[in-house]
């Protein structure tokens, strides 16, 4: 995605980080200043600039701009914050050089969610017309029914009629082809007419990290047949991939950052449980197996994950399932255990929520102490049985990315255990290499030789422009006693060009001026072999000279490439600079939309704002129009 300088300009503009800030919290202005909204301020200590556009707390020390806030604070990545930002302050939001499939799909993905959030208030509307319905009688035996909770997660009903959601939809003007793929209604082969594919269920909406309506699950509570399942989910669709959502986290991560901790539970009442008791910080997997991409999403917010799952032996596997793939990205994992054939619904219910606290807190183990008794209890005494115990124990070990973490858990094993820690040490470096061996690819690319370049983009163009001037010009007295290959290889000394055919004419050229003296193009292709020279000749070819008749015979000056060569051996600097930056911020960007931590994120920001500032300051000087990439 790639947004319009103009754009960002515009957003920029109207930011202003009060009103940011005020649609996720209630800022409470005292004199000049702010309660911080950030940790419990008794005395105001949250300042904003004059120009609206910066924040901080000098007493936390939180800091940043509107932009920053949105990606730290509500998980949103770069474009996500431009995209809202321009949202909320009516700037058009378009971006450059898409594809008309690209635009239409991006038109679909807003009417779905259009769609689905006037679904979800269908849902709710249903859940409120009457205590006598049956979703309410559930919510209420479980002492679910809070307003409040409720509100906070939308929950609602599905009627139970075939047609329902379909009627309300179509009478709304939604067509049958979108209400399929936002996956709300189904259709029998050979039949021609639709029907809900949720009927008489409980509904819980599914919200992005941003907070848009999604998906639905939807739990049974119309009795039907045995052979329907209790829970089902919205099917994938255009804004609903299962593998890259976590149940309850738009409304649990402003608590998980504040308590840089998440309780990790299977299903969404586990997660309405645990807020009705008080426990914030928490999502769901939501009855799948963990994926890494979750894990990505939820490390945004902090690496101290908690796996509360049931007692059971089908708790206990998801437990054990989720714990590598954490590890392996660099969290600290523990595990709390509930009794068996108890969950934190039926625990908070029938023990109370001081009860529920207190076994979390006396109940969290490590998980190397969790999944060592699990392993070595199935193992009994059978020594095969223990040693293969111990190789899975210490290949949990290994997906630990930070040395000095796994140096620790290889110690606390060696006391544990009663083993010699040099032993399982060098069982664990067998381990790794293995790991490695499979992890590296099977094919050994060949060393890369200099060749002809036929790339005509900007970069390229600006490079080969230079490259020219160097080979033909070099020796050229531009301003006072300045060689034209002294200013060019001073101003262009931190410059790695775009293919090792024109770094390697660069660096050879470079070094030959530096030990020989003034050199010329046809001195330096005599010096070189084969295929540098035909790429460097073809470098120095000229454009085709216009006929002498044009000064002989019209008396028109046709202007040489010589005249006005410092100003153009300039304007080529500049210009190969700005190539050169423009593609670093798009590298940039890239690597922001691909950040895994907030850690990322601050520094591939820092370093886009740093770039674009360079970027501007040179586009200023060549006097061109520098488009955002």
């Amino acid at each position: 995605m790639r947004i319009p300088q103009e754009t960002i300009l515009a957003i920029e503009e109207a930011i202003q980080v009060e009103e940011v800030l005020g649609d996720f919290h209630s800022l409470q202005k005292k004199g000049k200043k702010y309660l911080c909204p950030f940790h419990q301020d008794k005395h105001p200590s949250f300042s904003i600039t004059s120009d609206g556009k910066f924040y901080k707390c000098f007493s936390c020390q939180a800091k940043g701009s509107a932009v920053s806030y949105l990606m730290e604070q509500q998980g949103m990545r770069y474009p996500q914050a431009m995209q809202y930002l321009a949202e909320k302050y009516r700037i058009p939001w378009q971006v450059d050089e898409e594809s008309e499939e690209k635009i239409a799909h991006e038109k679909e993905k807003e009417s779905l969610y259009i769609l689905l959030a006037k679904v979800k208030a269908y849902y709710v509307g249903n859940l409120h017309k009457g205590v006598l319905q049956p979703a309410y009688d559930y919510l209420q035996k479980r002492d679910l029914a809070d307003p409040d909770l409720l509100s906070k997660f939308g929950i609602g009903y599905s009627f139970p009629e075939w047609r329902a959601l379909y009627d309300f939809a179509t009478a709304q003007g939604y067509d049958d082809e979108l209400l399929k793929q936002a996956g709300l209604i189904l259709k029998k082969e050979g039949e021609e007419r639709a029907y809900d594919r949720f009927r008489g269920r409980l509904i819980f909406p599914i919200y992005n990290v941003i907070g848009k309506v999604i998906g639905f699950g939807g739990r049974d509570l119309a009795g039907a047949a045995k052979h329907t399942p209790k829970y089902i989910n919205s099917p994938e669709t255009p804004v609903y991939q299962k593998s890259l959502i976590l149940y309850g986290l738009y409304q649990a991560k402003q608590a998980i950052k504040a308590k840089d901790n998440c309780y990790l539970v299977e299903g969404y009442t586990d997660v309405l449980a645990l807020h009705q008791a008080g426990i914030e910080h928490v999502v769901a997997s939501g009855g799948t197996a963990l994926t890494q991409e979750q894990v990505a999403l939820l490390t945004r917010f902090t690496r101290h994950i908690t796996l509360l799952f049931d007692g059971d032996a089908a708790g206990q596997e998801a437990a054990l399932r989720g714990i590598d793939l954490l590890l392996a990205q660099g969290c600290d994992v523990k595990i709390v255990c509930l009794p068996p054939k108890e969950d934190p619904d039926s625990l908070r219910r029938s023990q109370g929520n001081e009860a529920l606290h207190a076994y979390l807190q006396e109940h969290i183990q490590d998980f190397i102490v969790f999944k060592a008794n699990i392993l070595f209890e199935a193992a009994g005494d059978d020594p095969a049985k223990r040693a293969e115990a111990m190789t899975q124990l210490l290949a949990t070990i290994a997906a630990i990315p930070d040395t000095l973490k796994r140096t620790f858990y290889i110690q606390s094993c060696s006391q544990s255990l009663g083993l010699h820690e040099a032993i399982l040490q060098e069982k664990l470096t067998e381990l790794l290499q293995k790991k490695k061996r499979e992890q590296r690819p099977r094919l050994v690319q060949k060393k890369q030789r200099p060749k002809a370049v036929t790339d005509l983009s900007p970069t390229s163009h600006a490079e080969r422009t230079v490259l020219y001037m160097l080979l033909h010009y070099a020796d050229y007295t531009i301003e006072s006693d300045i060689r034209l290959a002294d200013y060019l290889f001073k101003e262009l000394g931190h410059i790695v060009f775009s293919t090792l055919t024109y770094q390697a004419i660069w660096d050879q050229f470079k070094a030959q001026w530096y030990t020989s003296g003034p050199i010329s193009g046809e001195v330096f292709l005599a010096s070189q072999g084969r295929e540098l020279e035909e790429s460097a000749r073809k470098l120095m070819q000229k454009k085709k000279k216009l006929s002498d008749k044009w000064e002989t015979t019209y008396h028109i000056i046709i202007p040489r490439e010589e005249d006005g060569l410092a100003t153009h051996a300039v304007k080529n600097v500049q210009r190969l600079k700005v190539a050169h930056l423009t593609e670093a911020i798009k590298k940039n960007m890239a690597q922001l939309q691909q950040a895994t931590t907030q850690e990322e994120e601050e520094k591939y920001l820092l370093e886009f704002l740093n770039l674009k500032k360079d970027q501007e300051k040179l586009a200023k000087d060549l006097s061109t129009v520098v488009l955002h990439h």
